[in-house]
Formats: C-alpha cells, sequence, structure tokens
C-alpha cells in the first residue's frame, strides 16, 4: 500500500503516515458548490455561479485508535452534558478546526452575488458534518462518495 504523486514523494522521505482510510497530512481539497441551470435544450447543467466554496487541509496526523477515542469521548460527553455546546477552534481568517486533523474554511455568496469569506460560525457549520457525524472516512466524504471501480473511469469523474 502506498501513495502516489507528492503524498508518495513525501511517503518515500518518511514525511507521512499511511493508513487504509486515511489521508496523509498536507492533504488538502478545494470543491464549488453551484447552482444548477437549464440549457438550451432544457437539460440541467451546473451553473456558471458558485453558491460556495469550499477548502478544507489536513493538518496533523491520528491514529485508527486516536480517532475512535474521540469519537467515543465525544458520544460521552454529548450523554453526560448534552446542553454543553462543543468548542471549535479557529477564527474567520484561517478557518477552524475539527479537532481530527483537519480545519475547514469556505466562501460563501453575498447579497450581491459574490464570494465572501465565511464567518467564524458560518464555518463552524461545517464541522458538524465533517467532526464526529460517524459517518465519514477520516472526516471527509470523497472516500465513501467514489463510485465502484466498475464505473466509468474506475469511479473517478464528476457526475456531468
Amino acid at each position: 500500500m502506498n501513495y502516489v504523486g507528492a503524498a508518495g514523494e513525501a511517503q518515500a522521505r518518511g514525511e507521512v503516515h499511511l493508513a487504509g482510510g486515511l489521508f496523509p497530512e498536507g492533504t488538502e481539497f478545494l470543491h464549488s458548490v453551484r447552482y444548477l441551470d437549464v440549457d438550451d435544450d432544457g437539460g440541467i447543467v451546473l451553473a456558471a455561479r458558485m453558491k460556495e466554496l469550499r477548502y478544507a487541509r489536513k493538518d496533523f496526523w491520528q491514529t485508527y485508535a486516536d480517532l475512535e477515542q474521540m469519537v467515543l469521548a465525544e458520544v460521552h460527553e454529548r450523554r453526560g452534558q448534552p446542553d454543553r455546546p462543543r468548542i471549535v477552534h479557529g477564527d474567520a481568517e484561517y478557518g477552524v478546526a475539527n479537532g481530527m486533523g483537519w480545519t475547514f474554511q469556505g466562501f460563501i455568496e453575498d447579497a450581491a452575488g459574490d464570494l465572501r469569506p465565511q464567518s467564524y460560525e458560518e464555518s463552524v457549520f461545517c464541522v458538524g458534518c465533517h467532526g464526529g457525524a460517524g459517518v465519514t472516512t477520516d472526516g471527509i466524504f470523497s472516500f465513501a462518495r467514489r463510485f465502484g471501480a466498475e464505473a466509468f473511469q474506475g469511479g473517478w469523474y464528476h457526475w456531468s
């Protein structure tokens, strides 16, 4: 088992960790959330306008045991103190941390249709799904959402 590309080179130098289903330190994701539009033939296409631009960066490594302990601690805290809000570290300029090694930051459409940096509160909303939800793989949805190997291009393509 090994990484490819820049992660593979970093792995060969001993700079990143390796475990199935976990991304190496330094992994970055950038994706848009777009409106849908109707083309001239009446088909559904992605609109030119973006609703949101989301960015995630894996800053540090957590083992399987670390991640499991984090989830168990969160479950324990929810049961013991259900009214106590979760503390999320970060700010609007640098993003917010989910506690699982990832930092999230985004830009969202303003009233004029331009993208603006998300506020701290808007960024914390991302942590709701990317930290402790129990449905992600390594705090990210990409592994679980990939199409199977029998799909077009081995499952690595956009539906459009």
